[in-house]
């Protein structure tokens, strides 16, 4: 069997270099993107795995 790779870390660094390429080439600096579906993501498995969210919560990571 072939393995997938995990959505979590395939599609967004893709997309996000396709977002920051798009940044450059239209001269938008201060421009800040904001992937809700990757933020989605991350809360569900955080909320999944009650050893993630402690250790979000002890680190004081901010989920956004």
């Amino acid at each position: 069997m072939s393995e997938t790779p995990h959505p979590v870390f395939s599609v967004g660094s893709e997309s996000q270099d396709d977002i920051l390429a798009l940044a450059d080439a239209f001269s938008l600096p201060g421009w800040s993107y904001v992937d809700i579906a990757r933020q989605e993501r991350l809360s569900t498995i955080i909320a999944r795995w009650p050893l993630l969210e402690e250790l979000v919560s002890q680190a004081g990571i901010k989920e956004q």
